[in-house]
């Protein structure tokens, strides 16, 4: 049986408070946030993965997530890396987790969090590893949460990655405004 492993962050910003989240420009010279623009569309686990999530919060009395672009956009950069044999944590080798976001057009204005996990392909399966963990229930169980990117992929030593990006804005309008 292969192992599963699972990380959870959580970040507070302020809209002041931001230059402690972002770090310079990376030094990689190519597009820090390119995705296949298909993978920015949810597949049937990932619909299973955000089904399993609000079903969660329903029974908490909270109100569901909803899919935001920008936010499945660094899900899935982030996933992709993870598949392609990066180090599993939230960190990229090169920017930090909220600096992903910004780059891939999210701007941090409030709460955002991530859950990472490894080895199931199956959304259900890694909802349950996630609900099992305090620090990921916590962010997934988040009153203020709204929106929600998510993706998994394909790879790696673990056979599959999942990626949550949750924030309080949807951030798609940063998508009109030329933010990526």
């Amino acid at each position: 049986m292969r192992t599963r492993i699972l990380l959870a962050a959580l970040g507070v910003a302020a809209a002041i408070g931001l230059s402690n989240l972002t770090p310079a420009a990376p030094a990689r010279g190519y597009d820090t946030c390119t995705v296949n623009p298909a993978g920015t569309q949810v597949d049937g686990e990932e619909q299973a993965a955000l089904d399993g999530i609000n079903s969660l919060r329903a029974r908490g009395g909270l109100a569901p997530l909803s899919i935001s672009g920008t936010l499945t956009r660094a899900a899935e950069w982030k996933s992709g890396d993870l598949a392609s044999g990066a180090v599993f944590g939230h960190d990229d080798s090169f920017r930090s987790w909220t600096q992903r976001l910004n780059d891939c057009g999210y701007r941090i204005t409030d709460w955002v969090s991530e859950n990472l996990a490894a080895g199931y392909a199956e959304g259900v399966a890694t909802v349950g590893m996630w609900a099992g963990s305090p620090a990921h229930y916590a962010n997934m169980m988040n009153p203020d949460i709204r929106y929600i990117g998510i993706a998994r992929r394909a790879g790696g030593s673990y056979g599959w990655y999942w990626t949550a990006d949750f924030g309080v804005t949807s951030g798609d309008i940063a998508a009109t405004e030329g933010g990526w």
